[in-house]
């Protein structure tokens, strides 16, 4: 069967969307953390609205969609890309996207060790190395080449390295220094110049999001009112941009993770946070919204749509020249 035949391309507004590679955390985990001993697992209420049965989990710490999800819909896709640990992403479903993202992983190998066993970034990159070698063996290596090459990969990762390094960060400096030494991580020193060497052209990468504006950060230190003025003014549209959806105990509903003991709120569509340390889909709407056609004050040095449409866009001050890429 020919590739041509086998690949499976949606053109919308006259773009053509890609396979998706996603590596990252629990902001992106669609189920991998299912197939491993760990506490980081999304259990029932979550997954609530996502459509897959009664008290039927989704794999995601949310009510439904996450931002990958969403973004994949908008421009076609009909698949989402399965968890790399899934017995059945195995052959021609490879050749539509893998999410190799790990609930409590982080960018040190030694992040999340609290949640048990976890897939560190590092081991993330080795699977999809094995999975570029199952997809070159099974369509050929020029046109495995070209699949890779115009792929999107999507790197959401670090909020876990900060909040495990939180606890011992006691200056501005201390915390500067465990952030220069996480970027050096990712970039030239390791994970964005093996990817590069593995094919990756187009690479979308996710800031950390505020962490002190989560529920349980909020309820871990006490804090009643503020919170970084960019998410609050996102947040306007929301009757309630504090407090956690799911949730048992906390002022915020911020001190235990979203599970089968937890409370669910009625109206998921009024609520930021679903949990803890995770939004809901409505909130992840106005995400996926920002990077698919915001300005420079939500992605850069592009959008994702204009990533998709300038495929040998070259950007200044890139790590890797000759590489397309997003920050947001």
């Amino acid at each position: 069967m020919s590739f041509a035949l086998d690949r499976q391309r949606f053109i919308i507004m006259g773009i053509v969307s890609q396979t998706s590679v996603i590596f990252g955390d629990s902001l992106v985990d669609v189920g991998n953390n299912f197939y491993i001993k760990t506490f980081a697992t999304p259990l029932f209420p979550n997954g609530i609205d996502f459509g897959n049965g009664y008290r039927v989990p989704s794999g995601r710490y949310s009510n439904a969609r996450l931002v990958p999800d969403i973004i994949g819909q908008e421009l076609g896709l009909k698949i989402f890309p399965p968890p790399y640990l899934a017995p059945t992403t195995v052959g021609d479903v490879l050749l539509n996207g893998v999410n190799y993202a790990s609930s409590g992983s982080g960018i040190l190998k030694a992040t999340g060790e609290s949640f048990g066993d976890r897939i560190s970034l590092e081991n993330q990159i080795s699977y999809f190395e094995k999975t570029r070698k199952d997809i070159t063996s099974n369509i050929g290596i020029q046109a495995a080449k070209k699949l890779l090459r115009e792929a999107i990969y999507v790197l959401i990762i670090g909020t876990n390295d900060i909040r495990d390094n939180s606890n011992v960060v006691d200056s501005g400096a201390v915390l500067d220094t465990i952030i220069s030494s996480l970027r050096s991580q990712l970039t030239v020193k390791s994970s964005f110049s093996i990817l590069y060497k593995l094919g990756a052209r187009k690479l979308v990468v996710g800031n950390c999001a505020p962490y002190g504006c989560i529920p349980y950060t909020r309820d871990e230190y006490g804090v009643k009112d503020g919170c970084v003025s960019a998410a609050n003014q996102r947040a306007q549209r929301f009757e309630d941009a504090e407090n956690a959806c799911c949730s048992v105990v906390g002022a915020h509903g911020g001190i235990i993770p979203c599970s089968t003991i937890s409370q669910v709120c009625s109206d998921r569509t009024k609520k930021v946070f679903w949990d803890p340390f995770h939004l809901t889909e409505s909130a992840y709407l106005i995400t996926a919204k920002h990077l698919l056609d915001g300005d420079l004050n939500y992605t850069s040095p592009m959008n994702f749509r204009q990533l998709l449409k300038d495929p040998l866009a070259c950007l200044a001050g890139s790590v890797i020249c000759n590489n397309s890429g997003i920050i947001f």
